[in-house]
């Protein structure tokens, strides 16, 4: 968009002010990450336009699980969404150092959070930019007839299931999460007896606990 300029020099000058920008996301706006982890989005807002201009950026929740929450940052400076800031930049000029970090935990879900960015130069002029974080492990996008065949563990629940450096999860056979299991050793006797999927190291297993 243009705005016109009259310089009064003894004759009337017309100068277009173009006031322009580009809002990028770095990083991948669709992330899936383990239950209790943290979704790291990275923009680059550059100035495209002839002249300096300030942008006012806001962050917005569109749906998200209750118990989550989100952080977004600019040169070292964060707020949570609904406070917006304001970036200063001459013309070419970009800034890399915008950020939104969704924080998920135990509780299964998605969370649709928007930046967007409105140019003050001309307020008409804004982009926004949706990224979708999920922590649920989608069983049905990692476990059908094209993949292949999972490994069955058979465990007795009067046995310890180990657990070896990183965390697993335990899911029935719904999909639906169960417990997280911290490395170490456990003892499933408080489940009922039957098939359950285990998830370690990104990897399915099919569990058959056993009484």
């Amino acid at each position: 968009m243009k705005k016109l300029l009259f310089l009064m020099t003894g004759l009337t000058t017309l100068i277009y002010a173009d006031y322009n920008f580009e809002l990028a996301c770095r990083s991948d706006t669709f992330q899936r990450v383990e239950p209790g982890g943290v979704s790291f989005f990275y923009f680059t807002l550059t100035n495209t336009g002839t002249e300096p201009d300030i942008y006012e950026l806001n962050c917005t929740a569109l749906s998200i699980v209750p118990d989550w929450s989100v952080i977004y940052c600019m040169r070292g400076r964060c707020l949570e969404p609904g406070m917006p800031m304001y970036d200063t930049l001459t013309t070419g000029e970009a800034d890399t150092t915008i950020d939104i970090a969704v924080y998920t935990t135990g509780t299964l879900g998605e969370a649709l959070i928007a930046l967007t960015a409105r140019s003050l130069g001309n307020p008409a002029l804004s982009k926004s930019i949706t990224t979708r974080t999920t922590n649920t492990c989608a069983v049905e996008e990692n476990i059908g007839e094209s993949q292949p065949p999972l490994s069955a563990w058979f465990i007795n629940v009067h046995q310890p299931l180990n657990i070896s450096h990183t965390p697993a999860w335990l899911f029935d056979i719904t999909g639906r999460m169960v417990i997280r299991l911290a490395p170490g050793k456990h003892y499933l006797s408080s489940l009922p007896s039957g098939s359950y999927l285990l998830n370690h190291n990104q990897r399915w297993y099919k569990l058959l606990l056993l009484y």
